[in-house]
């Protein structure tokens, strides 16, 4: 009994030792992910509020022929080619097309132009072809498609430049081929030539 009692009074003393420690490194814990939430909102703000300055930046630079440019080149555009209405590269990413549609939504919105400008209903019409260009190349379907025409395309290019370099081995060759014809001709000549001169001075000799 007296051993167990002091068991007891030891694992008391223990306890009463780690438990505040324990408490502590859980309250530290708790104020480390606050601090890690505080932050992570800290960053996520100022991310908008960087982003929102560069959208009123864009739109305090945008002068009236910028925005008469890009209506312009959209309407140009061939409907059923979304990159094209994008301004989009062949190897474009998905992060290219969010870009582009923001950067040239924000040009030609009817929105952002004035109610008395000339260009509020083209800007309506850029626009409308705009939002079907983002819907189609957001589509799978569009997309497989497209891989399609891009492969074909690349085999096209490079069916052609196999042909250009054939032509260009075959013009190198008839060039050396026309030289070894007349080279020979030249010689076929001489021979002749020298044929009549040899039987030329034998008669005359003969003749002496």
């Amino acid at each position: 009994g007296t051993r167990i009692n002091k068991f007891e009074k030891n694992l008391y003393h223990l306890a009463r030792f780690f438990i505040p420690i324990i408490n502590t490194n859980m309250d530290q814990k708790d104020d480390f992910l606050d601090k890690v939430k505080e932050k992570k909102k800290k960053r996520n703000k100022q991310i908008i509020n960087n982003n929102n300055k560069e959208v009123h930046a864009l739109l305090h630079e945008c002068t009236e022929s910028e925005r008469e440019a890009a209506i312009n080149s959209i309407l140009g555009a061939l409907k059923v080619n979304p990159i094209e209405v994008l301004q989009l590269p062949i190897n474009y990413q998905e992060s290219d097309i969010k870009e582009q549609y923001k950067k040239l939504s924000l040009l030609v919105h009817p929105d952002r132009i004035k109610e008395d400008s000339a260009l509020k209903e083209s800007a309506a019409k850029a626009f409308a072809k705009l939002a079907e260009a983002r819907r189609m190349i957001s589509d799978p379907k569009y997309q497989n498609k497209l891989k399609v025409q891009i492969l074909e395309a690349k085999r096209r290019i490079e069916a052609r430049k196999s042909a250009a370099r054939l032509e260009e081995e075959i013009n190198g060759i008839r060039p050396a081929a026309t030289t070894s014809a007349s080279s020979l001709q030249s010689q076929v000549h001489n021979r002749s030539n020298l044929a009549t001169t040899t039987t030329t001075t034998t008669t005359a000799t003969t003749t002496t």
